[in-house]
């Protein structure tokens, strides 16, 4: 599902994380100065990550935070939530919705409907901008060679999700890199950097079944991890959607993170 994300919603995510100048963002400050109440509970597992509601009656602000699912105030995975919520709260079009009672809270999951998928991706992008502004990270990666040690540096740093971080790098980095998302053996998104020079996986993006002569595809189709988690060699002939056939042994680099019916892998 291609999506196109307003670039305003970054240039107010940087506004606002340039007003709070350390690392990591302070979410729970930026809350406390919007006079937003927090609340992190037990809401099941089968439910939301974070949910933002406004109460009319007396006119107040809530965020609540999932502790079911792994969105403590400590952990990366609630961090981004946290800042995701926060990108309904100040994205103009999500707050006036919120306050009409025009967006409906729902769970965060593929199966949404196209504009409701559209208001999640635009609250990622607040929260990826938000928590990663973009001087600071190009400073940070500036002049070093990527890796996925670079991308554990990253996460560090910013207390995001290893997808999280790689994205951002994509969109961002100074060197190409794709990222790629699969379940179940099928493509589920792929982000890549606009130079980076094959614009589609072997047999196609969104939909399509991974490469078998990756990484990525030994996990699938092999039930075989023995290569993740560690930088392997692969080759764009067995990788890409190539335009030449002399590109067929040029060497690029994967570093696959499986995890049950799940993968993720970054080619550089």
């Amino acid at each position: 599902m291609a999506i196109q994300i307003n670039k305003s919603i970054g240039i107010l995510a940087g506004k606002i994380a340039a007003q709070y100048p350390c690392c990591p963002t302070p979410l729970q400050q930026i809350a406390d100065d919007e006079l937003i109440n927090v609340c992190y509970d037990h809401y099941g597992s089968s439910t939301f990550d974070g949910l933002t509601w406004f109460e009319k009656s007396t006119d107040d602000f809530y965020i609540h935070l999932n502790l079911d699912r792994n969105n403590s105030s400590k952990s990366h995975k609630g961090h981004f939530t946290f800042a995701h919520e926060l990108g309904h709260y100040f994205i103009p079009r999500h707050r006036i919705g919120i306050m009409r009672g025009l967006l409906k809270p729902h769970k965060y999951i593929y199966g949404i409907n196209k504009s409701s998928w559209q208001i999640e991706r635009e609250a990622d992008e607040f929260a990826s901008c938000l928590l990663m502004p973009e001087e600071n990270f190009k400073k940070f990666v500036k002049g070093k060679d990527f890796s996925f040690e670079l991308i554990r540096e990253l996460t560090a740093k910013y207390v995001v999700s290893i997808s999280a971080a790689a994205i951002r790098y994509a969109e961002i980095g100074c060197q190409p890199i794709m990222v790629v998302y699969a379940m179940d053996g099928k493509v589920k998104w792929v982000i890549r950097s606009g130079f980076f020079p094959y614009y589609r996986l072997r047999y196609g993006n969104t939909g399509s079944r991974v490469p078998e002569n990756t990484v990525l595809g030994t996990y699938f189709y092999e039930n075989d991890d023995s290569d993740c988690k560690s930088e392997e060699i692969v080759f764009a002939g067995d990788c890409f959607d190539i335009y030449y056939k002399e590109d067929n042994k040029k060497e690029f680099t994967e570093y696959c993170i499986p995890y049950k019916n799940h993968a993720l892998s970054i080619f550089w």
